[in-house]
C-alpha cells in the first residue's frame, strides 16, 4: 500500500493511543507510524477487506486485521479507512479502529 501513496500523503489515526496523530508525507509516515508499529509485530498486519464503498474520489474500506507481537500477544483489530484518491494515488487516509485494544496490547501513550 505504501507504494500507492502520494509523496505528500496525509495519514490520521484517530484517538489518543500511542500511534494517534496526523502524519504528513511518506517519510514521516514510515518513520513515525509504520516503522514503530511494524517493528513491534512478527510479520506485519494481515488485512481482510470486508467492504469497500466508493463515491467520487473517496473510498471507505472496512478491514479486519490480524497480527502478533514478537512475544506472541495477538493484535486483531478492526478498521475503517476513509481514503481520498488523487491522480490514481492515495492522498489522504483517516483511520478509525478499536483504540482501547491498542492501549491494551501496546500500552498507553507515553507522557
Amino acid at each position: 500500500m505504501f507504494e500507492l501513496m502520494c509523496e505528500d500523503v496525509t495519514w490520521t489515526d484517530i484517538g489518543s493511543h500511542r500511534f494517534a496523530g496526523t502524519y504528513r508525507g511518506k517519510e514521516a509516515l514510515g518513520a513515525q507510524l509504520f516503522g514503530p508499529l511494524m517493528g513491534s509485530l512478527k510479520a506485519g498486519i494481515h488485512g481482510e477487506i470486508d467492504r469497500l464503498v466508493a463515491e467520487g474520489d473517496i473510498v471507505v474500506a472496512q478491514v479486519r486485521g490480524t497480527a502478533e507481537l514478537h512475544d506472541g500477544t495477538p493484535y486483531n483489530n478492526t478498521y475503517c479507512h476513509v481514503i481520498r484518491i488523487e491522480d490514481s494515488r492515495i492522498a489522504e487516509v483517516t483511520e478509525y479502529m478499536d483504540t482501547a485494544l491498542i492501549d491494551a496490547v501496546f500500552g498507553p501513550r507515553d507522557g
